[in-house]
């Protein structure tokens, strides 16, 4: 008759396969844990900078209601909007998304009237910014013009819009 293991090695056995075990996982769910507080608290955070970022046209401006188009030989050759800042948060790195019937170009802003973290556009102060027409925004046709998006880095979502 064959014999069974003992009952103090099948013990030691038992302790040691779950140590294996622990080590293993351990490791594993710590990472696992505090990737996903990070991100949460990462997610807070935009959606609180996001609640009190708010900016819009200044509509007393220019040709459009808040925008500026000056044309030249069937092309745009200036574009110039004003915004004014109506939230509690600094605004700041703005670029244009000029829409047509069938493209979006994607145009940044001139330097010099551009806003930064260091400049930013502040709760009620108003700026005029003007696109960069180089590039995909260097030909853009007069009038081709359907819709004006003026997008900033501290909240990409929260970004006006405004049919012309």
């Amino acid at each position: 008759m064959l014999k069974g293991v003992s009952p103090i090695i099948s013990t030691v056995l038992l302790i040691l396969i779950t140590i294996s075990i622990a080590a293993f996982v351990g490791p594993w769910s710590i990472n696992l844990a505090t990737t996903t507080s990070n991100a949460s608290a990462t997610n807070a955070m935009s959606q609180i900078d996001c609640q009190n970022t708010f900016y819009d046209f200044s509509t007393n401006y220019g040709n459009y209601q808040g925008i500026n188009i000056t044309n030249s030989g069937g092309l745009i050759i200036e574009f110039k909007a004003k915004l004014g800042n109506t939230g509690t948060r600094n605004v700041y790195g703005f670029s244009f998304q000029l829409s047509n019937s069938s493209d979006i170009f994607n145009c940044a802003v001139k330097t010099i009237t551009q806003k930064s973290q260091s400049d930013p556009l502040r709760p009620g102060e108003e700026c005029i910014i003007e696109a960069l027409l180089s590039g995909e925004c260097a030909n853009i046709g007069e009038g081709s013009i359907t819709k004006v998006k003026v997008i900033n880095d501290v909240c990409p979502r929260n970004s006006p819009s405004l049919d012309i």
